[in-house]
Formats: C-alpha cells, sequence, structure tokens
C-alpha cells in the first residue's frame, strides 16, 4: 500500500515533509495526506477505511492540486457531485478531507479551512432499523444449531456487535458473578482477519448477562 511506502521512506529519512514543501507552494493535497495519514495514531481499520475514501472520492479530485489553491467554491463542486445515494460514503469523504485540510491550518499551511459546508459530515441513516420482539428474538434462537446458541444470547441480550462476540475468550466470562467483559474485537481489513482492542475507551466495558441466560 501506498501508506507502508510513506512510512518506509519516513523511516528510512528519505521523505520530504509536505510542511517544507509548502513553504513554496509546491505540497499538492494528495503528498499533504499521505504524511498527514502515515502519522495517524489509528487502527489497522481505520486506516484501511481512510485510504479508501481518498483514493475512491478525495484524490481523483484533488490529488494534484496544490493544497494552498483548494477554496470553499472547489470544495463546494466538488461535494455536489458525490452520489447522494450513498449518504454514509459522502458524510464520511467529506468529513475526512475537512479533517485533514484542518491539520493544515494548524500547522499554518492554510489561513483558514475550506471545507465549511453545514450539515455536510452528518449522516443520516437510509432507513429505520427494526427491532426484533421478544418473540421473534426467541424463535430464532430455537432454530439455530446449539453450538450457536451462547453466541446469539449474548449478542441479543447484552447489545455485543459480532466482532465483539468472535473476540471472546473464556476468561472473559464471569459466569460466578454474570458479567461478560469485552476487551477485543475482530476486524476484517484487506481480507485478513485481526484481533485487536475496541474501537474506543467505551467499547471496552463489563456487561451484565440476565440471569435466565447464565442458567443456560
Amino acid at each position: 500500500m501506498w501508506l507502508s511506502g510513506v512510512r518506509t521512506d519516513i523511516t528510512r529519512d528519505n521523505w520530504t515533509s509536505p510542511v517544507v514543501k509548502s513553504q513554496t507552494g509546491a505540497a499538492t493535497f494528495g503528498e499533504w495526506s499521505e504524511a498527514w495519514l502515515a502519522t495517524r495514531p489509528v487502527k489497522p481499520g481505520t486506516a484501511a477505511l481512510y485510504e479508501s475514501l481518498l483514493r475512491v472520492h478525495i484524490l481523483p479530485t484533488f490529488g494534484d492540486t496544490t493544497i494552498t489553491a483548494i477554496t470553499p467554491v472547489r470544495v463546494r463542486q466538488w461535494y455536489a457531485q458525490l452520489d447522494p445515494r450513498h449518504p454514509t460514503a459522502r458524510a464520511n469523504a467529506y468529513g475526512l478531507l475537512r479533517t485533514i485540510l484542518a491539520g493544515a491550518v494548524d500547522d499554518g499551511i492554510m489561513a483558514v479551512n475550506p471545507a465549511r459546508i453545514k450539515g455536510a459530515g452528518g449522516k443520516k441513516r437510509a432507513r429505520e432499523l427494526r427491532v426484533l420482539t421478544i418473540g421473534e428474538f426467541k424463535q430464532i434462537v430455537a432454530a439455530i444449531p446449539e453450538r450457536y446458541k451462547a453466541l446469539v444470547l449474548l449478542g441479543g441480550w447484552c447489545a455485543m456487535r459480532f466482532g465483539e462476540l468472535a473476540a471472546l475468550r473464556r476468561c472473559d466470562l464471569d459466569l460466578k458473578n454474570g458479567v461478560v467483559h469485552i476487551r477485543r474485537a475482530v476486524t476484517t481489513v484487506g481480507g485478513r482477519t485481526i484481533v485487536g482492542e475496541p474501537k474506543s475507551d467505551a467499547g471496552r466495558r463489563s456487561v451484565t448477562i440476565p440471569p435466565h441466560i447464565v442458567r443456560r
């Protein structure tokens, strides 16, 4: 991946900072975004998402543009051509562009952030989720093989994501006190399965298991 190449150049001291290039007006948005992403302390899944958003939605328009030449008008034109049928990708792409440009402002390369479209970073759910009734959930549990029942019961009653369920170990279950400790999560990045910590501190939590589930 191009990100790995940038990190290698940084390690070998064979890399020119976009900050230095920008002082002569030569740094492009593509160069700046590579450096920005290479220094972000993000998890592999988040890094892969950022790379995808840059490659598909942002760099085709701004990659070769000098970063100081990006204006509010150009940002609005770019945002207008993003497919409205994919509101989440649209909001994520805009949010990433705005964040990267904010870094350029913080470093004194730009005076103001040209990405300032009101509400553009907000995400609207494409459709409302329907919550299962207790009866429907019981029907699902009754229909699945016995070996998967514990996983489904914990997911339903303890509000756990699949990645959290898949990462559980025996030591994470305290059946004596009826608690499940969520400390890890499974993600898939580029076809590889990675086990790591949850995305946020809030993801690390201990959840009470209902007594009727513990008895099972």
